[in-house]
C-alpha cells in the first residue's frame, strides 16, 4: 500500500482559498471530499467568494458548489477583510484581482 505525507500535517494554521484555488477544487468534482479529508479549517474570503459566484466564463456550476460547500461551515466558511486587511486590500487590487487581493490581505 503506498503512503502519502503532507507538508499540511505540520501546519497549524487555516487554509485560505483564493477563487482560482477554489474554481480548480470545483472542478475536480470532488470539493467536499477534498476539504473533509484536509487537517485544517478551509476558508474563502467573502471577496473571493463573490468573484466565484459571478464568474460565468467557466461553464461550470462553481457558483453552486461554493453554496453547497457553504451551507456546511465545517466544510468551508467564509471571512470578513478587517480594517487592517481592507487597507491592504486597498493597495493590492491596483496590481492584482479583487479576490487575489482580498486573500493576501486576509492572510497578512
Amino acid at each position: 500500500m503506498m503512503s502519502y505525507s503532507s507538508c499540511l500535517a505540520e501546519c497549524d494554521t487555516d487554509l485560505l482559498l483564493d477563487a482560482s484555488v477554489f474554481i480548480n477544487l470545483s472542478a475536480s468534482g470532488a470539493a467536499s471530499a477534498i476539504l473533509q479529508a484536509l487537517p485544517h479549517r478551509a476558508l474563502i474570503v467573502d471577496v473571493a467568494a463573490s468573484e466565484v459566484r459571478v464568474d460565468s466564463k467557466t461553464g461550470r456550476s462553481d457558483s453552486d458548489t461554493l453554496q453547497e460547500l457553504l451551507a456546511s461551515p465545517a466544510t468551508l466558511d467564509t471571512v470578513t477583510l478587517d480594517a487592517n486587511g481592507l487597507v491592504l486590500f486597498e493597495n493590492l487590487v491596483l496590481e492584482l484581482d479583487d479576490g487575489e487581493s482580498a486573500t493576501i490581505a486576509a492572510a497578512d
